[in-house]
């Protein structure tokens, strides 16, 4: 899944979004007007989407859905690693102090990532349902 490939789609990622919550947060402050923090929540929402869509572009299409998926875990975990480590090493707080939006903005990062693999993948997953009338197990042996 070419990991350097990923690195480098992870970290602008990371780092862009990064710089605009500082600058939102500091243009927040500077207006006065709280209503900006919601700016860069939904901008790097955006973000993901766009380098998620390319890092999975630039892989090889045929890629199966175990392979996507384990790359879009990993990219949650990382990211979520380095927001603890940016809240409790830079702005010396706890875990107590994330806001009820953290819950929300994880979740639409996983499903942003997920819309990336999917649009470009060749294959897509297949739910599939068992067959209850070939594998009827308990009427051939007589138990209800």
């Amino acid at each position: 899944m070419k990991p350097l490939r990923f690195l480098v789609f992870f970290s602008m990622t990371y780092l862009l979004g990064t710089l605009m919550s500082f600058f939102f947060a500091f243009a927040a402050r500077l207006i006065q007007d709280d209503r900006i923090f919601f700016i860069p929540f939904v901008s790097i929402i955006l973000l993901n989407l766009f380098f998620g869509w390319l890092y999975f572009k630039g892989i090889d299409s045929s890629v199966g859905w175990r392979a996507r998926v384990e790359a879009m875990a990993v990219w949650l975990m990382l990211g979520m690693v380095l927001d603890v480590l940016v809240l409790l090493f830079i702005y010396k707080k706890s875990f107590a102090d994330l806001s009820y939006f953290t819950p929300l903005g994880y979740g639409l990062k996983a499903l942003v990532l997920f819309v990336a693999a999917y649009v470009t993948a060749d294959a897509h997953p297949r739910l599939t349902a068992p067959n209850l009338v070939l594998h009827d197990d308990l009427s051939s042996n007589g138990r209800v």
